[in-house]
C-alpha cells in the first residue's frame, strides 16, 4: 500500500519571501505544484499535513515564516481544533486570506474568525492579492492584517502605467499608515525590482529576486516530495 509520505509526492513546494533590502529570506510561501481540482478539499488536506510536510522540510525551513493560502470557504470550514493542531505542527504560521469575491456579510465573519485564531493559536494573518479583483480593501478592513501582498499582475502593469504605478504607492502609502508590512509578488525583472522598492515595498517574492540569492541555497530549500 502506498504511502502517505508517497501519496504527497510533488504535491507541494516552496517560494522564498526575500528581505528587499538585503536579500536575506524572510520565510516562504507554501504552494501547490499544480491548480487543484477542488480548493476547498486541498486546504483541508494541507492544514491536516502540515505537521508532516514540516517535517519533510529541511531544518532551516523550519525555523523560518511558512504562509499557507486558504480562501473565505475553507477558514469558515476549518475547525478550532485544526488550526490549533497545525500551528502546533508548524510555529509561524501565516494563513494567507485569497482573493475570491465573497459577499460583505461572509468578510466580516472570516476576518473575525482569523482574528480569534491569532489571539488563540498565535497565527499571522496576510492579505493575499491586494490590487486584484473586487474585495481586497474589505479584507484589508475586516482584520487587522500582520502582512499585505499585493498583486505581481498590478506590478506588470506599472512598469508602462502611471496610473498603475500610482496605485501601488497608494496601497503602499496606506499599508504603512496602518503599520502593514508589504509582500510584492511576481518580481521577475529589474524594473519590477525598482518598483517594489520605489514604492516602500519590505519583501518580495519572484524569479528575478531569487536570482540574487545563492542558487545552490534556493535549490536546497525547496520541499522535494
Amino acid at each position: 500500500m502506498q504511502s502517505l509520505f508517497q501519496k504527497l509526492q510533488g504535491s507541494y513546494k516552496f517560494e522564498p519571501i526575500l528581505n528587499l533590502a538585503d536579500s536575506s529570506v524572510y520565510g516562504f510561501e507554501l504552494l501547490a505544484m499544480s491548480k487543484p481540482k477542488n480548493w476547498l478539499t486541498h486546504d483541508l488536506r494541507t492544514i491536516a499535513m502540515l505537521g508532516m510536510i514540516n517535517r519533510a522540510s529541511p531544518s532551516h525551513i523550519q525555523n523560518e515564516i511558512i504562509s499557507v493560502n486558504l480562501t473565505a470557504e475553507s477558514i469558515m470550514t476549518i475547525t478550532d481544533a485544526q488550526i490549533e493542531q497545525a500551528a502546533r505542527n508548524r510555529p509561524k504560521l501565516v494563513i494567507e486570506w485569497v482573493e475570491i469575491k465573497d459577499d460583505s456579510q461572509t468578510i466580516i465573519e472570516v476576518g473575525r474568525k482569523l482574528e480569534r485564531w491569532r489571539e488563540q493559536f498565535d497565527i499571522k494573518i496576510a492579505i493575499d492579492d491586494m490590487g486584484k479583483g473586487q474585495d481586497a480593501i474589505e479584507r484589508f478592513l475586516a482584520v487587522t492584517p500582520d502582512l499585505a501582498k499585493f498583486d505581481g499582475l498590478l506590478l506588470h502593469e506599472a512598469r508602462e502605467s502611471e496610473k498603475h504605478y500610482r496605485a501601488i504607492q497608494w496601497m503602499s502609502k496606506w499599508c504603512r499608515d496602518e503599520g502593514v508590512p508589504i509582500v510584492m509578488e511576481w518580481i521577475e525583472n529589474e524594473r519590477d525590482y525598482e518598483i517594489a522598492v520605489e514604492c516602500g515595498c519590505n519583501y518580495g517574492q519572484g524569479y528575478y529576486i531569487q536570482d540574487q540569492v545563492n542558487e545552490a541555497i534556493i535549490e536546497e530549500r525547496k520541499l522535494v516530495m
